[in-house]
């Protein structure tokens, strides 16, 4: 009886996060919160309910509001600072945090921030530093937040360079998360 309610509590919380990411491609923020929120509240472990926080922080910056988004990756960042186990949450947060900034750059938020550019790269490096080999996904998403900076840094080479990377890992594991929306916004950076 109390297996069959973990797996139950398990099957709810995946579940609630699965009706998140509908929601929130189909630009329905507000039942994309919910279902983000009720997963938070039937996470079991840690591992959950940083996975959860990362969604809500990126539906925060799909929805443009990015000092909720980095306040959630903090949140999360704190509860699994010490733990060495969970070098791919935090490299996530690392590079959500890095997307997050890369965004700032475009916005009026941007006065009180000093290079958001930079910071975008920064946390990028960081990612980067601390992601396992098979974290493609990560790996992918951080090589083209590089490029897109260092094209409004001016650095072409360096933007080519890590365009190519991304697009190299992409080419070896084409199972990798999201390929067709990563393919348009590498292609995309690459146009710019």
């Amino acid at each position: 009886s109390m297996l069959r309610g973990a797996n139950i509590n398990a099957l709810q919380y995946r579940i609630s996060l699965g009706y998140g990411n509908y929601y929130k491609i189909k630009k329905e923020f507000k039942l994309s919160a919910e279902n983000y929120y009720r997963a938070l509240e039937l996470a079991s472990d840690t591992r959950q309910k940083v996975n959860a926080m990362i969604a809500i922080a990126e539906l925060n910056r799909s929805n443009c509001t990015y000092h909720q988004g980095i306040r959630s990756l903090n949140n999360a960042m704190n509860i699994i600072r010490h733990e060495a186990q969970f070098a791919t949450e935090k490299a996530r947060i690392y590079d959500r945090l890095a997307a997050i900034n890369y965004e700032l750059t475009f916005t009026p938020y941007t006065k009180n921030i000093s290079h958001p550019l930079k910071i975008a790269i920064a946390f990028a490096d960081s990612a980067l530093a601390i992601a396992k080999p098979l974290d493609y996904g990560i790996r992918i998403s951080c090589h083209n937040t590089r490029g897109a900076a260092y094209i409004h840094l001016k650095n072409y080479t360096k933007s080519e360079q890590e365009l190519t990377i991304a697009l190299n890992i992409m080419d070896m594991h084409p199972d990798s998360a999201f390929t067709d929306y990563n393919y348009q916004t590498i292609l995309l950076n690459y146009a710019g």
